[in-house]
């Protein structure tokens, strides 16, 4: 570690032996520090406890900007570090949270447990498979309540090993599914044909408060007036230039029969004024 804001390195002679057993498979011998440093490390014990306290906390690479002028050491000694220490599970938490995290992402997924009290990490599991995450859940035997996604392996999972634990979703979850509940409601509300009248205005007005804030013209609209057009025999190069769309896009709201395909997730905050009421 670095002295009085001093770059400091250690330079140790290490004694090396030779056996004359012809018949011992090891030849040669190097005398080793093991209460200075580890095997084949680069770094002092005390250094590396250091450097943990910080690569949980922050990324590989602003470390490495931090630390570069007192201790030199590159992002991946930095995510080595990290990946070589180990995490103790509190396995006393009544709170956890579950969710998945991606090694490389899109190949290699694992599973990360937290505690929801404190908000930290408490446990990793290498893989979200239903089993190798069923066992560990078995040592949270005080968890009563247990956050997770929509996954059906970890449902199965908590099943398992935590039968009396409380299912709930995390809130990204429960917006999400807010919204695709409401994208079907009115899906099914709004019908073949049926259109709701928006207000062509940036601000939408309902009990005297802002509800939603419009920029741009509703593509329900947009599709209609390029019909509109298209019915008066306007050229399809005027209509790109009309809505300011290209020449696929315009072909396709021409040869457009449902409009109920355009009302997606995205539209349903165009209709919350009817939803509130």
């Amino acid at each position: 570690m670095p002295i009085i804001n001093k770059k400091t390195i250690l330079f140790i002679i290490s004694r090396r032996f030779y056996c004359k057993n012809l018949e011992c498979v090891q030849v040669a011998f190097s005398e080793q520090f093991h209460d200075i440093a580890g095997k084949y490390n680069r770094k002092t014990g005390r250094l590396t406890n250091y450097l943990v306290k910080f690569v949980l906390s922050q990324s590989a690479n602003s470390l490495t900007s931090l630390f570069k002028e007192l201790i030199p050491i590159s992002s991946s000694t930095f995510l080595r570090i990290a990946h070589n220490h180990e995490i103790e599970p509190n396995y006393t938490s009544t709170t956890i949270g579950l969710d998945d995290f991606s090694f490389k992402r899109g190949i290699t997924f694992g599973t990360l447990v937290c505690d929801l009290a404190t908000n930290k990490p408490i446990d990793l599991i290498e893989i979200r498979e239903l089993d190798p995450v069923s066992n560990p859940l078995k040592n949270y035997t005080n968890a009563s309540l247990v956050s997770r996604d929509r996954s059906t392996t970890y449902a199965s999972a908590i099943n398992n090993s935590l039968p009396d634990a409380i299912h709930v979703a995390d809130s990204f979850h429960i917006i999400h599914n807010l919204m695709e509940a409401s994208s079907d409601f009115l899906k099914t509300y709004i019908g073949k044909g049926v259109k709701f009248d928006i207000v062509n205005t940036n601000k939408i007005q309902f009990n005297d408060e802002i509800v939603v804030s419009n920029s741009k013209l509703n593509k329900a609209h947009i599709i209609d007036k390029v019909k509109e057009l298209h019915k008066n025999e306007m050229a399809i190069r005027q209509i790109c230039r009309e809505v300011d769309l290209s020449r696929n896009t315009v072909r396709k709201y021409i040869n457009l029969d449902d409009l109920e395909d355009t009302y997606s997730i995205a539209h349903v905050k165009k209709y919350i004024y009817i939803i509130m009421r």
